[in-house]
Formats: C-alpha cells, structure tokens, sequence
C-alpha cells in the first residue's frame, strides 16, 4: 500500500511513462540493514520528499488503527456487545426530542 501511494505520487501520469507501467507488485528483497538504509536516506532527501514520506507514514498508519478499530468492533459484534445500540439510541432521542 505504501509503495503504491509512493508510486503514484513520485511517478508522473504519463501513459508513455514506462515506469508507470511496471508491476507494483514486484517485491525486492528487504536487507538486513533496513533501518539504517532509510535513516541514511531520509538525512540526504532533499525537504519536499521528506515531507512526502511523512505523509505516506501518517496515511499507512492511519489505515493501520483503522483496521485494528474495524477488527475490534467486527470482535465485539459477534460477542454480542453491540446488541443494546440500537434500543440505547432510541431512548436517547426520545429523552432529548425536544432539544
């Protein structure tokens, strides 16, 4: 997901572009040295992709906590939990109807 959103921000749309029209789905293997391979990077990126790169972070993480909260309310669903909802919020509203 992240190399996606990478691609198609660094990657001109440009359909004679033949950079666009690699697989994505290509992986390259992970070296050992990872982490210092991306601090290294991040240090000599110019700002603009800096930047970039922290909007990518911020995104996959959001996309992250959003499938964690998904999974945990799927989880509470199926235990029952989520059955009084629907009478909670009835009885709410006729309490505050003339609000």
């Amino acid at each position: 997901m992240v190399a996606l959103m990478l691609e198609s921000r660094l990657v001109a749309h440009d359909p004679s572009d033949k950079l666009e029209t690699m697989s994505s789905t290509i992986t390259q293997p992970i070296p050992k040295d990872l982490r210092q391979q991306m601090i290294q990077r991040i240090e000599s990126a110019p700002e603009q992709d800096v930047v970039l790169l922290h909007d990518i972070w911020l995104s996959a993480a959001k996309d992250r906590i959003w499938q964690e909260i998904q999974q945990d309310a799927a989880g509470e669903k199926e235990a029952g939990k989520l059955d009084q909802v629907p009478d909670l919020v009835r009885r709410y509203r006729a309490r505050h109807a003339s609000a």
